[in-house]
């Protein structure tokens, strides 16, 4: 098992998720946050709301903040 102090926590809206993994896709952290990734996407407020596309890897890193927005139907 991977030891607890590889894990970071990332903010997505209001949840906090802790990932372990380096890099994820960015369908797989809306997933864990709970969030449909058919209905909704990530924007990186880092990088003024930069659009993630559902299968973009993600560098993760502890503490980074991440927004999801409604997908334009």
């Amino acid at each position: 098992l991977p030891s607890v102090q590889n894990e970071k926590m990332v903010h997505v809206n209001d949840r906090n998720v802790p990932i372990i993994e380096d890099v994820l896709p960015a369908k797989e952290i809306l997933e864990r946050a709970g969030f449909v990734p058919g209905e909704f996407e990530l924007r990186m407020p880092a990088e003024e709301g930069k659009r993630v596309k559902e299968d973009e890897q993600v560098r993760i890193e502890n503490n980074m903040r991440l927004d999801t927005v409604l997908k334009p139907t």
